[in-house]
């Protein structure tokens, strides 16, 4: 991916390298990464989350438009 890119991951976890990714980050060369997948998924989402985590994912899409900080960003 190009530098500076922003990597958008909603399909399967599986196909992004989760290592490749972190270092990716960290050293800058990927400006951000948002992920609703991981390669190893959590089984116990309660009602709650599925119901709460589209409405963040907008939420974070307008702040990023806007050029606003993140909510719930993992670093």
């Amino acid at each position: 991916m190009k530098a500076a890119a922003i990597l958008v991951d909603t399909a399967r976890g599986a196909l992004v390298n989760e290592d490749f990714l972190f270092e990716a980050l960290k050293n800058g060369h990927l400006a951000a990464a948002g992920l609703d997948v991981f390669a190893t998924e959590s089984h116990g989402l309660t009602q709650e989350t599925l119901e709460r985590s589209p409405v963040i994912a907008r939420d974070n899409v307008a702040r990023l438009e806007n050029g606003l900080p993140l909510l719930h960003r993992v670093a």
